[in-house]
């Protein structure tokens, strides 16, 4: 097997060309992904489903992206980069499309669950691609770029879906969402058309036994395994808080409505503040230091909506979105600083843990949420995060002793 592998460039017309590109990939694929949160009570309304089943709208597309990542990682070393990352914009705006036609919640759950297939496209090679095309200095604010497009995506997407779906339906704001995702797909390709890509020409089967070889020791690495762990855990918490937080202030004495309740997503501003901020911040403290402190903000921010002031209730979930965001990027930058040899399986290793996460703990938080309300899901949401500020010292450890990982 013959591998084209591009240079790392420093030429700031093309950083930016990929960088914009990267941005507008990133917010297509998490306004088609995420535009379903909002709805979670409209579905729950009119399927008759309690609210930990009306997550699974969510949960099966992030379920299904995870195991996506882990065999397209795999495939990504025999395809053209961009193609696959165009195609899998394309694919997850045709399945937003037919999730508008969907006649029963089963149904839909089956449409939400092709998306997420699709998607695992761009998540599996975004990381290994800019890695190979951007120069290592310039990394962090790239990827902080393209995950700055994810949070705004994921926030448009939210708001959008809530507005839209009071006014005309959810399967007409499916659809148009849908539309506008094909559109934004065409945008991607356009800016990433002449970008240098990574292009396997043959495939042989001594490549996965060349891959075993390299792979195992690389995950004889306790700060991977750690790094991982805190992507299941993260999302987890993140996803349980903003599952639940649109049934808790639906209910008395707040009552606010769908649509005024999207306007929650605009603090998702900080989130991508966040990515901005996360090269200076690694410059200044290190990524242990930084991975700590992001999550122990999320703590932070977790425990302020505990209160029932409104207004304490925003504050708190400003200081933990601004605090998950930050974890994700550093995370992701560090991740993509370490590794040499097998970048996209182990950035889909990541990620896997990362949608698994979201998937697997965003339902399970339902349980907690019916069981005791906002309370209760604030004891299992610290619980997950104060479990990533143990797991975050196996990082500190790592980057004080050896000062690096080898690969």
């Amino acid at each position: 097997m013959q591998i084209i592998q591009s240079q790392p460039t420093t030429n700031p017309k093309a950083i930016a060309k990929i960088r914009w590109g990267m941005f507008f990939g990133g917010f297509s694929a998490f306004t088609l992904l995420y535009a379903c949160q909002p709805l979670m009570p409209m579905l729950s309304a009119e399927f008759n489903l309690n609210a930990t089943q009306a997550s699974w709208v969510l949960s099966i597309s992030m379920i299904s992206l995870a195991i996506s990542l882990l065999v397209i990682s795999f495939l990504s070393n025999f395809i053209n980069h961009v193609k696959l990352m165009s195609g899998a914009l394309l694919a997850a705006a045709i399945a937003m499309l037919f999730s508008a036609t969907s006649s029963s919640f089963n149904e839909l759950l089956c449409f939400r669950a092709l998306l997420g297939i699709a998607l695992g496209g761009l998540p599996a090679v975004a990381a290994t691609f800019l890695s190979n095309q951007i120069e290592r200095s310039q990394l962090p604010k790239v990827i902080g770029f393209y995950i700055a497009g994810t949070a705004l995506g994921g926030m448009t997407g939210r708001i959008l879906a809530a507005v839209l779906s009071e006014l005309i339906g959810w399967r007409s704001t499916f659809l148009l969402l849908g539309i506008s995702g094909v559109v934004s797909a065409l945008l991607f390709i356009k800016l990433l058309s002449l970008a240098e890509k990574n292009v396997t020409t043959t495939f042989q089967w001594n490549f996965l036994s060349a891959i075993s070889k390299t792979l195992k020791p690389q995950l004889q690495q306790p700060a991977y395994w750690a790094l991982f762990a805190i992507g299941f855990f993260l999302t987890g918490s993140f996803t349980g808080l903003f599952n639940y937080i649109n049934f808790r202030l639906q209910q008395s004495p707040y009552e606010i409505s769908q649509s005024a309740l999207s306007s929650l997503t605009l603090l998702y501003i900080f989130g991508i503040w966040s990515s901005f901020c996360s090269a200076r911040i690694v410059a200044r403290l290190g990524y242990a230091r930084a991975i700590t402190g992001s999550l122990t903000l999320m703590l932070i921010g977790l425990w302020i909506t505990s209160n029932s002031g409104l207004l304490l209730i925003i504050l708190g979930i400003s200081i933990f979105t601004f605090g998950f965001f930050l974890s994700h990027t550093l995370c992701s930058s560090y991740l993509a600083s370490l590794v040499n040899l097998n970048k996209s399986i182990i950035t889909a290793i990541y990620l896997f843990s990362y949608y698994l996460g979201s998937s697997v703990l965003g339902s399970y938080s339902g349980v907690a949420w019916q069981a005791g309300g906002w309370q209760q899901l604030t004891w299992l949401l610290s619980l997950f995060i104060t479990t990533c500020i143990v797991i975050s010292r196996v990082i500190y450890t790592q980057e004080t002793v050896h000062g690096k990982l080898s690969n």
